[in-house]
């Protein structure tokens, strides 16, 4: 298999607050190859945003490596990450975030370009950008706030295509949206991976969103990786609880349709977790879930499980 575009290498992340140690993520391994769509899901807090944040040097890494095309990226300064910025583009949950609201849509999307926005030929190519995610030309010389939640992430889509990267990561980009719209962004996605042969993170929650868009899923839990493989074989047959119940609990609403089949908290990031984290909350946990932390096994080929008792999940128990 050739080399992944994207390596995330046993990253930890942890934070210092009130004066004690907060572990954001443990030991963290996951790939992106080109041309790939990898999902990553989990319920707020799993750490899913921190990791991908970390890719970005957004936030500093503890342990572990980030690799891009083989080349470590992980303790960069700003200047000699730049390059890699350009390969690797982030969208987030609120498009409010990437745009400035005094910019219209062409000053925007000419600030990645280092072009000036009145150019005759930036305009040209800011209006195919558009174009291409969906909006009209008139939309150039708008700003953020003549648009809705859609269009905007639509422009901030735009920006983030705009110095043609090989990577996108996606951090929940259609939890705020309604569902008619989610569902034209995730075409959005499908349609610009095929156009540009992208590699894509995409964030969620949501295992329904994750079933039409991704080629693999990660699954997190407290920190870990509890459940990997290909999307269809995850979410047709998960070999985790967490991954089970994330399923059943798919949908609209579904983190409050997870919290009540899913009674109780995740740990504490500050928490010592001695064995599986999911264990208080997991309706098929034993005395060895309590004693030990389950490694990350290989249940089929591709399809990892950190559970103890995979096997359970089939045997008339299920969440």
């Amino acid at each position: 298999m050739p080399e992944p575009l994207l390596a995330i290498d046993s990253l930890a992340v942890e934070f210092s607050t009130g004066g004690r140690r907060v572990t954001a993520v443990r030991d963290v391994s996951l790939a992106v190859h080109a041309d790939e769509i990898v999902g990553l899901a989990g319920e707020s807090g799993s750490g899913k945003s921190t990791l991908a944040r970390a890719a970005m040097g957004l936030v500093p890494v503890t342990r572990g490596r980030i690799l891009l095309d083989g080349r470590d990226v992980t303790h960069l300064e700003d200047a000699a990450r730049r390059p890699a910025w350009r390969r690797m583009q982030m969208i987030f949950q609120d498009p409010n975030g990437s745009l400035n609201p005094r910019l219209t849509v062409a000053e925007s999307l000419a600030e990645p370009l280092h072009a000036p926005p009145r150019a005759p030929e930036t305009r040209r190519r800011i209006a195919r950008l558009l174009a291409e995610v969906g909006l009209p030309p008139e939309a150039l010389d708008r700003r953020p706030r003549q648009f809705s939640g859609g269009q905007r992430q639509r422009i901030a889509i735009a920006r983030a295509l705009a110095v043609e990267p090989d990577l996108l990561l996606a951090d929940e980009p259609v939890a705020a949206l309604d569902v008619s719209v989610q569902a034209q962004i995730v075409e959005l996605f499908r349609a610009t991976r095929r156009a540009r042969r992208l590699a894509m993170l995409v964030i969620a929650h949501d295992l329904a969103l994750l079933h039409h868009l991704a080629d693999r899923l990660v699954v997190m839990y407290a920190g870990r990786v509890v459940e990997t493989g290909p999307a269809r074989a995850v979410i047709a047959a998960p070999r985790h609880p967490y991954t089970a119940l994330l399923r059943v609990s798919s949908g609209p609403g579904a983190p409050e349709t997870l919290r009540a089949a899913l009674p109780g908290e995740p740990p504490s990031p500050g928490a010592e977790i001695r064995g599986c984290a999911l264990a208080d909350r997991c309706p098929l946990a034993r005395a060895a879930c309590r004693d030990s932390a389950p490694a990350l096994r290989e249940w089929a080929p591709g399809h990892l499980t950190a559970c103890h008792f995979p096997d359970q999940l089939y045997a008339g128990k299920a969440p």
